[in-house]
């Protein structure tokens, strides 16, 4: 049987951008918040599901990102601001770690949802044997 965990956060701060250059602080503050809230929705998921502290060894981890309009997006920088959200998760404790050898991407995918009032993203993190 496989487990996953599911969840949203709104979509990452313009400062978590690779291509912005924020102050060190504003930036400081922008990942310390962002991973806060996905600490948070993960840990509220977990408990949700009953999953207590389970530290999967191998996860792969989806994001859907969900927008209002359709434009042309670069995937990568979506992925890369995405940073303090996969730490969040780490420190819920949902997984072990957030290397290579224990977490795999997925490549992501975007969504158009025209009645949408703010950009998200869903997070899915599934156990792997």
């Amino acid at each position: 049987m496989t487990a996953s965990v599911t969840f949203t956060l709104p979509m990452p701060p313009k400062a978590l951008s690779p291509n912005a250059r924020p102050h060190w602080a504003a930036l400081a503050s922008a990942k310390k918040k962002y991973r806060a809230m996905a600490r948070q929705a993960c840990t509220v998921q977990c408990m949700v599901q009953g999953l207590n502290e389970p530290r999967w060894q191998r996860s792969r981890l989806s994001m859907l990102f969900t927008f209002k309009v359709q434009r042309r997006r670069d995937l990568d920088n979506l992925v890369a601001s995405m940073k303090a959200a996969i730490d969040g998760i780490k420190s819920a404790g949902l997984i072990y770690d957030d290397d290579e050898k224990h977490l795999t991407p997925e490549p992501p995918r975007t969504a158009v949802v025209a009645g949408t009032i703010q950009p998200f993203v869903t997070l899915t993190v599934t156990q792997e044997a």
